[in-house]
């Protein structure tokens, strides 16, 4: 009798098994891989926008009013319908910083000073009269704590969004008659 050579049906199941399981892990990997790849890009356009739109901001910021909010796409035209429906959101306050205020009404945006700071802050500065230095002791002056919010619209998903913090000297504030 002649031996024959071959796989079993068990052999084969268990084979069968074994590449099913492999297939649906790397499935899996490539599934996220693709949603992380379109997440990090979104992040990366959320980000480009947002300091964009921040830029202008800044250098235009007499055009701006405490509080707004827009559309990406309707500002940005030239971008197409790619970021129709995307949102920005801009939030203003004024805070004011240790060193120009009395210690009395200092708001410590980043903690009460030590002493050894609070002595430097006393002794005369050597770039006195530099712009946001205050004119004469116990003169406030302001900054502006800009907060802006880029929003994407939701694609059969959650939206995402990016927010940017932003200080920058305060600028008169224009009067409801002296526009």
């Amino acid at each position: 009798m002649r031996e024959q050579r071959g796989f079993t049906l068990l052999e084969i199941m268990v084979s069968l098994a074994i590449f099913s399981f492999v297939a649906a892990a790397a499935l899996q990997t490539t599934a996220n891989s693709d949603y992380l790849a379109a997440s990090g890009f979104r992040a990366r356009e959320l980000r480009m926008l947002a300091e964009r739109k921040l830029g202008e901001i800044l250098t235009f910021e007499q055009h701006f009013d405490d509080n707004m909010d827009g559309d990406i796409g309707d500002d940005y035209p030239e971008y197409g319908e790619q970021f129709k429906g995307w949102k920005w959101q801009l939030e203003i306050r004024d805070v004011t910083v240790f060193g120009i205020a009395t210690e009395e009404e200092a708001q410590y945006l980043f903690g009460a000073p030590t002493d050894e700071e609070k002595a430097e802050a006393a002794a005369p500065a050597a770039g006195a009269g530099q712009p946001g230095q205050p004119k004469k002791k116990g003169e406030t002056q302001q900054l502006r704590e800009l907060t802006l919010k880029v929003s994407a619209s939701e694609d059969g998903g959650a939206a995402d969004s990016v927010q940017i913090i932003a200080f920058a000297p305060s600028v008169a504030r224009k009067t409801a008659g002296g526009k």
